[in-house]
């Protein structure tokens, strides 16, 4: 699967407060590192007139909410916590997709978007590598897209596994690609 940004799009994951913030309690340290990139990367798609997605998770506190009963506690729409994350949230021209699960395609209005807008490559930033990207991948490609997965513009709780999940992406759903490779489309 050679890169190809006809019919593409941006997807980022989850660039949250809750995730990049220091004062969140779900914090991941490693968020500051992709930031600079995924906001060159951002730009670099709208420029080219290219779509840009971000997703916002949420769930309620309810014992119903698999989320609230697995982790205790869960990020509340509207809250401080839901709002995307600087820089991506200083940027015009980004859909904001709000999701309950680790994925956008799940109970969601984001694959009509996509084919709506006749997108049939997703190029995938942003958090958890091991949770919400991985998924995100997977769902993309059981739905026909070509998928990638941009590696310095992704972040994890444990770099230790980062290694392991892309393997398992590059053998299961999706190309990991470099900035590099992006920008030289």
């Amino acid at each position: 699967m050679p890169v190809d940004l006809s019919n593409s799009c941006l997807l980022i994951i989850d660039y949250q407060n809750f995730f990049a913030e220091k004062k969140s309690k779900g914090y991941i340290a490693d968020s500051r590192n992709i930031k600079p990139f995924l906001k060159q990367l951002t730009k670099f798609f709208l420029v080219n007139d290219l779509a840009v997605f971000a997703t916002r998770h949420f769930n309620k506190e309810i014992p119903s909410d698999p989320f609230f009963r697995f982790y205790g506690r869960v990020i509340l729409k509207g809250s401080f916590f839901f709002k995307l994350s600087k820089p991506i949230s200083q940027i015009k021209g980004i859909k904001a997709i709000d999701k309950s699960t680790y994925s956008p395609f799940y109970h969601s209005v984001f694959e009509n978007e996509l084919k709506r807008k006749k997108i049939k490559n997703i190029y995938i930033a942003g958090l958890i590598l091991e949770k919400c990207v991985l998924a995100t991948a997977f769902d993309a490609f059981q739905r026909g897209f070509n998928v990638f997965v941009i590696r310095e513009c992704v972040a994890s709780r444990n770099k230790k596994n980062e290694k392991v999940i892309f393997e398992l992406i590059e053998k299961s759903c999706a190309k990991v690609v470099s900035l590099e490779e992006v920008y030289d489309f």
